[in-house]
């Protein structure tokens, strides 16, 4: 038996991911997530389509959550990003890994046709490229 089967996480971690995953973000919500013995600890924790353990978000994955999906975070829901772990992820002065999230890479938009009308009234298509 692995450690991970015998002490199950609530939440998403390292173990948990493989490679790099693109998620759909389902929920954001804020939530206690200390043990039943401790002091509350208030996060942000999302929950993504592909997986059934949600994802606590600490600063660093909010500010990536920000810059890719927008200021407004009932934008974020049905957004995809990047799940991925960063093996250069440190806590408490240690590199351990971690969990981290990026933006998809723009996609290349290809150039579209645009029907125009000359002064003539003659219609002709112009490719004029949007970027």
């Amino acid at each position: 038996m692995l450690i991970n089967e015998m002490l199950p996480s609530r939440y998403l971690k390292q173990e948990d991911v493989d490679g790099e995953v693109v998620v759909t973000v389902t929920g954001l919500k804020k939530i206690n997530i200390a043990h039943d013995d401790q002091a509350p600890q208030m996060k942000w924790v999302l929950k993504f389509e592909e997986f059934a353990k949600p994802f606590v978000a600490n600063p660093t994955n909010l500010k990536r959550l920000f810059k890719a999906l927008g200021d407004n975070t009932d934008d974020w829901i049905g957004g995809k990003i990047i799940l991925f772990v960063d093996e250069n992820v440190e806590y408490a002065g240690n590199i351990t890994g971690g969990l981290r999230l990026k933006a998809l890479s723009p996609a290349k938009r290809p150039n579209k046709k645009v029907a125009v009308t000359g002064s003539n009234g003659e219609t002709f298509e112009n490719d004029i490229p949007f970027e």
